[in-house]
C-alpha cells in the first residue's frame, strides 16, 4: 500500500538524516588540528611514562641491590667489629645488639621501599592502561577523520 512504501521512504531518510547529522556533529567535534594536537599530546605524554618507568625501574633496581649488599655485608662486619671491641674493650660495647638493630632497620627499609615500588608500578600499570585507551580512541577518531 502506498501508506506503507510511505512509512519505509520516510525511515529510510530519517536514518540518512540521523547518519549525516551524526557525521557532521562527530566532525564538528574533533576538527583536524585538534586532532593533530591531541595525538601530539599524546605522544608527549607516552614518551614521558616510557622515561618515567625506565628511571624507576633503574633506580629501584640499584636502590634494592645496595641495601641487600649493606644486609649481607653486616653479619661479617658483625663479627669483625666484636671480635675487635672484645680485643680492646672487653663487653664493654654492645656492639652484637647494635649491629643486629641497624639490620633491622635497613631489612624494614628495604621492605617499606619494595612495597612503595609495588605500589608505584601498580599505578603505573593503570596508567598505562588508560594510555592505551586514549591511543585506541585517537586512532578510532583519525580513522573518522580520513573518512570524511
Amino acid at each position: 500500500t502506498v501508506s506503507a512504501s510511505a512509512s519505509r521512504t520516510m525511515k529510510g531518510l530519517f536514518l540518512i538524516c540521523t547518519l549525516v547529522s551524526l557525521v557532521g556533529f562527530t566532525n564538528s567535534l574533533v576538527d583536524k588540528g585538534q586532532l593533530a594536537e591531541l595525538t601530539e599530546t599524546y605522544q608527549q605524554m607516552k614518551e614521558v611514562l616510557e622515561k618515567l618507568m625506565d628511571e624507576r625501574r633503574l633506580i629501584n633496581d640499584r636502590l634494592s641491590e645496595l641495601i641487600t649488599t649493606f644486609i649481607n655485608v653486616i653479619d661479617p662486619t658483625t663479627a669483625l667489629v666484636k671480635k675487635f671491641a672484645a680485643e680492646y674493650f672487653g663487653d664493654f660495647l654492645p656492639v652484637e645488639v647494635l649491629m643486629k638493630k641497624m639490620k633491622d632497620i635497613m631489612v624494614e627499609a628495604k621492605s617499606a621501599i619494595d612495597k612503595t615500588n609495588d605500589d608505584f608500578g601498580i599505578k603505573m600499570v593503570k596508567l598505562q592502561q588508560r594510555m592505551k585507551k586514549n591511543e585506541i580512541l585517537i586512532n578510532f577518531l583519525e580513522e573518522q577523520q580520513a573518512e570524511l
